[in-house]
């Protein structure tokens, strides 16, 4: 309404105006509307970007931000992320291209999922191995011909540090498997007698 009315104004007095104060006139405010617009722009040239290129796919888990969640809709301007805890995170499409964006669903045919836990210096590593391999192989989440490996990642002061590395099918089956076998090799490890670290306790006087 405003432009309206500036525009109304303006007209019966254009005759008088000179032509080089009607350009710079013009000119400054295609500048200011195209300030204005800019993040509009950016976002929609972005957004046709993503539609066209193929990098991101509706229902595409992806962690961005240190969020993990499911591409939900991608619109001309933005993408909606659903995250784990069924929050909405609305990313412009600008940030999809420009941030670092894991896309786990864009992999091989499968996943490999891996658990990190510490045992003492005084445990039998390969009792380790054999707890832990064996409890991930009867796990209904590993699928893939290799068998679960166990890996001494680092001799640190006070513990050992391993991985138990796994395949799985989906980042899903991924969550799902590191939750089930991390809590049944950590009572397996305590029923042994098997300890994170090697107390040392004073005697007692």
């Amino acid at each position: 309404l405003l432009i309206v009315w500036l525009i109304a104004v303006v007209i019966p007095f254009v005759g008088r105006v000179p032509g080089t104060l009607i350009s710079l006139s013009i000119t400054a405010g295609a500048v200011i509307v195209g300030i204005a617009a800019r993040p509009l722009v950016e976002n929609f040239i972005a957004g046709f970007v993503l539609t066209f290129s193929k990098q991101f796919h509706t229902g595409d888990t992806v962690i961005l931000d240190k969020e993990y969640g499911t591409i939900e809709d991608i619109t001309p301007t933005h993408t909606v992320i659903k995250l784990w805890d069924w929050r909405r995170y609305i990313v412009p499409n600008s940030g999809m291209l420009s941030k670092e964006v894991i896309n786990l669903s864009t992999r091989e045919s499968y996943l490999w999922a891996k658990i990190e836990f510490y045992v003492s210096h005084d445990a039998d590593i390969d009792e380790v191995e054999r707890i832990a391999v064996g409890i991930a192989k009867e796990s209904p989440y590993l699928v893939g011909t290799e068998d679960p490996r166990l890996w001494v990642m680092v001799m640190e002061k006070e513990a050992i540090k391993c991985w138990l590395a796994m395949w799985v099918g989906s980042p899903p089956d991924a969550w799902s498997m590191r939750t089930e076998v991390g809590r049944r090799v950590v009572g397996e490890l305590n029923k042994r007698g098997i300890h994170a670290h090697a107390y040392l306790h004073s005697p007692v006087d």
